[in-house]
């Protein structure tokens, strides 16, 4: 049931991130950052005892130079723990509860980089949220339980970058909002995320 923070479909902006970046080298005129994302997502503590998660992703951004807007496709996963004593309401019967939940975010829309003097570069972005959920718990050392599900949303991020040569070092902040439909019920998958930056740019 265990599963690696960091799953194997990360790669997939990594490799598109090498082929945009390498024909924007044969054209100057195209430009872009790909970035390793490494921080935390917060889910609404009302749904999930395992709130707080550690978030790995990949932030990957392209576009024309003369284009206000770059085109961004950002892909996320998160996973959080809860092993502890709870009560529900009206009762006030203590449980052993373990949970496991896992979400991953499929974020695209668009970025736009604030020209500065320096080699900072504030920026904002939003679009669409592609989310999944899963989470698996039992209780008092029963069997465990499984339930998963899908929904759509959007996203908000905002962030710095400092260039150093090609490479990136930065933070971003991002809010995404979704509500995934599981077996069991509508659940939010969306949350709040921060997280140190390492790319590069080209």
């Amino acid at each position: 049931m265990k599963t690696r923070l960091l799953a194997p479909w990360l790669l997939l902006p990594l490799l598109l991130g090498g082929v945009v970046g390498g024909a924007a080298h044969a054209d100057s005129d195209w430009g872009g950052n790909v970035n390793l994302l490494l921080g935390g997502k917060s889910l609404d503590d009302g749904d999930w005892l395992a709130h707080q998660q550690g978030e790995a992703g990949i932030l990957l951004d392209f576009g024309r130079r003369d284009w206000p807007l770059h085109i961004a496709v950002d892909l996320l996963r998160s996973r959080g723990d809860f092993d502890g004593l709870v009560y529900y309401l009206p009762s006030t019967t203590l449980y052993h509860v373990e949970e496991e939940v896992t979400t991953r975010e499929l974020n695209f829309g668009v970025r736009h980089y604030f020209d500065t003097a320096s080699t900072m570069r504030p920026y904002i972005g939003g679009g669409m949220a592609l989310v999944s959920l899963e989470s698996d718990w039992r209780i008092d050392s029963g069997a465990w339980q499984h339930d998963k599900g899908e929904g759509t949303g959007i996203w908000l991020n905002g962030g710095i970058l400092w260039g150093f040569g090609a490479f990136n070092l930065g933070f971003d902040v991002r809010l995404s909002v979704a509500d995934v439909e599981m077996d069991l019920g509508t659940y939010k998958g969306g949350g709040g995320h921060t997280g140190l930056l390492l790319g590069y740019h080209w």
